[in-house]
């Protein structure tokens, strides 16, 4: 019995819907009325209203205690004025009618009040499971960002030592030499100071890169876009970058010289550089990279850019991460190529701020080689926004 008592079946009552909670007191209205005048009588009671009246106000709160409260008052009325066929009732008939709507009064007003109670309470238990939620995806975000500082100054002690070692290392070299014979051979020493060029333009990329995200972070305001020509922001990166200078033998780009995307021209050249790259560092000459945009068939306002090299490949399962911050893959990290795993990230954070996506296709296996792609709309009109350098790299 106390486990029916405290059984909370009010509480499940509610989770009904909407119709079949108005059936139920739709129901059992004529139904208490019923057993009601049948029993008035001889019994004199209430009770049977209370619980149409407590459903009711339970059910439906001020509505409910409303439709129901005077609902039987004026069926108990209407009995009356027919059953007495006067408008003067017996005095015991109008003793027990107000006794009843006392009795009802007071059970509708306090089963409102509960009910506002429990929505009271049901709405502090929603605000605080909110709570304890928003909680949780805070404590997770900063796991994420303890993480993502962890993995950075893991990447930075590890890739930004190595060419800032081996920089300094031919500085330095070149420095005792310069001391020891007052002058520096061309012929002898020109290598010494281009490798450590090399590992100062991979040094300035990383640091580049770095810069960038934090910029990316920082950044509210959408960037300006414009119609650009596609073939100009990657002859501009062709021409300015020196590791992509040196590959211009085997770097082919298939570019529509009227082809004009809707972009902003510095985040296009940001990231035809780190793709290409990208390109560079994961394949061996005389590997071919090759550059092409198309305009799609089916949706001719959209342009497919693709960066197609033919190295080593990324296994399929391992291509999501690659667009994570400070995500590189574990042979990489294991290997010679440097790099703080920001490219893609960059890329990605660029291509969707002006509309597009991106996204990898790899088999992983090597020779077959690794396919960027990315969509940009296509733009109409076309403002020149940077001068065009000259490059023989383009067909």
């Amino acid at each position: 019995m106390c486990a029916m008592i405290t059984w909370p079946w009010p509480r499940l009552l509610l989770h009904l819907p909407y119709s079949v909670r108005l059936a139920i007191c739709i129901i059992s209205l004529p139904l208490c009325l019923t057993i009601y005048m049948l029993t008035f009588s001889t019994l004199h009671s209430s009770s049977i209203m209370i619980l149409e009246v407590g459903l009711g106000s339970w059910l439906f709160m001020k509505r409910g205690a409303c439709v129901c409260f005077f609902g039987f008052m004026a069926s108990i009325i209407i009995y009356n004025v027919l059953k007495f066929h006067a408008h003067l009732w017996p005095l015991l008939t109008i003793l027990a009618f107000f006794d009843d709507m006392i009795i009802l009064f007071i059970v509708a007003s306090a089963t409102v009040a509960l009910r506002y109670m429990f929505e009271a309470e049901e709405e502090a238990r929603q605000k605080a499971e909110e709570g304890e939620r928003q909680k949780e995806k805070a404590y997770e975000k900063l796991q994420q960002l303890n993480q993502i500082k962890t993995q950075f100054i893991m990447n930075v002690n590890h890739e930004l030592r190595t060419p800032l070692a081996a920089a300094y290392g031919y500085f330095e070299l070149l420095q005792v030499i310069l001391e020891q014979n007052g002058i520096l051979e061309q012929s002898t020493h020109a290598p010494y100071i281009q490798s450590a060029l090399q590992y100062c333009e991979e040094l300035r990329t990383m640091v580049n890169n770095v810069l960038e995200t934090i910029d990316i972070w920082s950044t509210k305001k959408p960037p300006h876009i414009e119609g650009c020509l596609l073939l100009d922001a990657a002859q501009i990166i062709m021409s300015q970058v020196e590791a992509l200078k040196q590959e211009q033998h085997r770097i082919y780009i298939y570019i529509p010289s009227t082809l004009a995307v809707r972009a902003n021209m510095q985040y296009l050249c940001n990231i035809f550089h780190q793709l290409l790259t990208n390109a560079v560092k994961f394949t061996r000459d005389p590997s071919p990279i090759v550059v092409y945009a198309i305009v799609d068939d089916v949706e001719p306002q959209k342009v497919y850019i693709t960066v197609q090299d033919f190295g080593i490949g990324i296994p399929p399962e391992e291509i999501p991460a690659l667009f994570h911050q400070f995500t590189r893959l574990e042979r990489d990290i294991a290997g010679t190529i440097r790099g703080i795993g920001q490219g893609l990230y960059i890329c990605k954070q660029l291509v969707e701020a002006m509309g597009g996506r991106i996204w990898i296709e790899s088999t992983g296996h090597p020779g077959h080689g690794t396919s960027v792609r990315f969509t940009l709309p296509q733009a109409t009109a076309v403002h020149q926004c940077l001068p065009l350098p000259h490059s023989t790299s383009v067909t």
